[in-house]
């Protein structure tokens, strides 16, 4: 059994029943897991990223020149993929965290092309499906101005995307790592989604939140008690809020190796079966809250 194989059935015996996948730049290099997971009746998440699609194209497309044909050559990939997952997708993620320094830093800078971005996508998905569900997510950023008062910083960016596209996305998602690359602690994450909220006037959720371990202080013991920490702090919006729709575990399994915390962020060791206490902890929590018919998984790298 291939490894992908093996870790798809696991959440799936484990009571998971969200996946999100990262889509390949091509249809054959993921069609495999995405059909896997399907079979295996997981429902699936699947992130299209600008980055990957463009990735191999000249130097003016793949960092988006005006009059390079990147926005048509982004819709084109979009589309082509989803023609062959489609029917294996539950939600669709377009592009991922395009308010982010490191991970995009021209549609960070330019909010116009991450717009750009954004609607291309969208556009190219409910091209193939007009009833497609469209997912977007941002890096939940805030700035300190003095101790203990902040403001958000991704509040422009949203207000631009529910101007121009609010009828077109079903859901934003925030990726908060409250204890880790966020500071504070899960007790900030009700005040947090119910701020977005207040904001979108939509379905929002989690779509990232974790706990490294190796660094920091961090251990497997820790990580597991963040995780039931987590799910105590939103015990009130998952039972009582029905525009919260849930939450995404980043994520299923890590390198852990490399740069820390980013490679240590796994319920699972790097060998991929070997769990760490906070899956244990983490399919009790699902398990518990499961009558409520929200969305909780993991991410998965395949």
């Amino acid at each position: 059994m291939r490894d992908y194989e093996l870790h798809l059935k696991n959440m799936r015996d484990s009571g998971i029943e969200w996946v999100r996948m990262g889509v390949k730049r091509s249809v054959s290099q993921c069609e495999p897991v995405f059909r896997k997971a399907h079979a295996l009746d997981l429902k699936v998440i699947a992130v299209i990223t600008s980055k990957n699609m463009l990735s191999g194209l000249d130097f003016k497309t793949k960092h988006y020149f005006p009059r390079s044909g990147w926005n048509e050559k982004w819709r084109e990939a979009v589309q082509s993929i989803a023609k062959g997952l489609n029917q294996y997708v539950n939600i669709w993620q377009i592009d991922n965290e395009l308010n982010h320094p490191w991970h995009n830093p021209l549609p960070w800078l330019n909010k116009g092309l991450a717009l750009d971005i954004a609607e291309g996508g969208i556009e190219a998905v409910k091209g193939i499906d007009s009833e497609a569900k469209v997912s977007l997510n941002l890096f939940f950023k805030r700035k300190t101005l003095f101790p203990g008062i902040n403001f958000p910083r991704d509040r422009p960016l949203i207000l631009k995307l529910k101007e121009r596209l609010g009828d077109k996305i079903d859901i934003l998602g925030m990726d908060i790592y409250r204890g880790t690359w966020h500071k504070g602690s899960p007790s900030d994450y009700p005040e947090d989604i119910n701020y977005y909220h207040d904001l979108w006037e939509k379905d929002i959720m989690i779509m990232e939140t974790g706990y490294c371990t190796g660094s920091l202080g961090h251990t497997p013991e820790t990580q597991a008690s963040h995780v039931d920490e987590v799910f105590r702090c939103l015990d009130r919006n998952i039972r009582e809020s029905d525009w919260f729709l849930g939450m995404i575990w980043y994520e299923y399994v890590s390198k852990h190796e490399g740069i820390p915390c980013e490679e240590f962020f796994g319920l699972h060791e790097s060998d991929g079966t070997t769990s760490k206490p906070a899956w244990e902890k983490f399919k009790e929590k699902v398990d518990h809250y499961k009558q409520y018919n929200k969305i909780f998984g993991t991410t998965y790298h395949y």
